[in-house]
């Protein structure tokens, strides 16, 4: 290494360890004059909370792209908000425009320094020094929808972490994507489509009726209870199982296509070894598939409130 790197490289140890030190004589400072040094102050156990009420936002779309989180998503709320949790300034993008809310991670090291349409952006070096100090505490984002809400799309992408959503019965289009966590569904209605895909881990459903049903998953076992699909069901898992309850008491009018090469099909209480097809003879009707190619098929009826109560 040169001499003048080497100079460099010392000169700019040395500033940033009396951005540091600054930092912290800032901190003192402002606490002993009661002064907030951050917009983002810690609650009683510790954990950044950041709220945001997007009522009269016009938001039709809600899009999240971050790393590592937990997402819940309730619906029936008497107030539309998004609660950002131990993501400190720095992390994350929260915005509001063109009737989309949306929230992207920011807090690796490449993403520090942004540059926008008003030039180069820079939070403050004291925010990027907050942030390591929550860096191992849980990320959660809490988002709460109103039973009036006209949100129509869900785009939900995350790196590692857990995806929640429940109560939400409107028109509503979901694509969800997760490479290693787990994914929880209950209670949603939908005359619209659903899309998820899961590289590993688990993905569990409750009481969804939906206009289709698409899933892909990588290593991940399923387990899908009280479903109901209109136009079409294809789930695709390279090794796991899938444990499929339905309201619908047959596939009759649907071109039915179960495959498991390595495993065993039950389909309805009827083992089918490891395929089962029926080919129906309009050439308009839907698609049921359903393919693991490590693992078991089982396939199950719940009979749906007004069924059991004939």
């Amino acid at each position: 290494m040169r001499a003048t790197s080497v100079i460099f490289l010392i000169l700019s140890v040395i500033l940033a360890m009396i951005g540091v030190m600054t930092c912290a004589i800032g901190a003192n400072l402002a606490e002993e004059e009661g002064i907030a040094l951050f917009d983002q102050v810690a609650d009683a156990e510790n954990n950044l909370v950041y709220t945001y009420n997007y009522t009269g936002d016009g938001i039709k779309k809600i899009a999240i792209d971050v790393g590592t989180a937990e997402v819940h998503i309730y619906g029936g709320s008497d107030s539309a908000y998004i609660e950002m949790i131990n993501f400190p300034k720095s992390a994350y993008d929260l915005s509001s425009s063109n009737m989309t809310l949306s929230v992207v991670d920011n807090s690796s090291l490449l993403k520090i320094l942004s540059l926008g349409t008003d030039g180069l952006n820079f939070h403050g070096f004291r925010h990027y020094l907050k942030a390591f100090n929550f860096a191992d505490k849980q990320r959660v984002i809490n988002i709460y929808v109103t039973e009036d809400s006209a949100i129509k799309q869900f785009d939900l992408t995350l790196e590692t972490g857990s995806l929640y959503m429940q109560d939400i019965r409107h028109t509503f289009d979901l694509t969800a994507e997760l490479k290693e966590g787990n994914v929880h569904l209950s209670n949603l209605a939908t005359s619209s489509d659903l899309t998820l895909r899961l590289e590993s881990g688990s993905l569990q459903t409750e009481a969804i009726s939906t206009r289709s049903l698409a899933i892909e998953a990588g290593l991940a076992d399923l387990e899908l209870k009280q479903t109901y699909f209109a136009r079409g069901l294809n789930i695709r898992v390279a090794e796991g199982d899938v444990a499929f309850d339905t309201l619908q008491s047959n596939f009759s009018g649907y071109i039915t296509d179960l495959q498991a090469p390595q495993g065993n099909i039950d389909f309805f209480g009827m083992p089918c070894d490891s395929a089962y097809t029926d080919a129906d003879n309009d050439d308009e009707a839907y698609t049921v598939s359903i393919m693991a190619l490590k693992g078991d098929i089982t396939v199950t009826h719940t009979p749906s409130p007004d069924e059991a109560g004939e």
